[in-house]
């Protein structure tokens, strides 16, 4: 979710670079910035997702043996918070 957020602040920062105003004004700057917002992006998201398929497969194996104990807790949690963020 926070990767769409994201998304769409790159969005506007094309859109204002693309404007005539912004044109004259700063281009350089508005591009070298999204490019960054784009590199960050990137590393976070390779971050995020790079101990993910041991952690799959551990969590197979875990569920296969019948010794995963889930945190009922932490799912209730984001199950509330989930339903809470939908509009109505």
């Amino acid at each position: 979710m926070k990767i769409n957020e994201s998304n769409s602040l790159v969005s506007l920062s094309i859109a204002v670079a693309s404007s005539p105003a912004t044109r004259s004004a700063r281009p350089q700057t508005v591009s070298h910035s999204t490019s960054n917002t784009e590199l960050n992006l990137n590393a976070a998201s390779q971050a995020a997702f790079a101990g993910r398929p041991e952690r799959i497969a551990e969590l197979r194996s875990q569920v296969s043996s019948g010794a995963y104990q889930p945190q009922t807790g932490k799912v209730a949690e984001k199950i509330v918070d989930e339903a809470q963020s939908r509009p109505d």
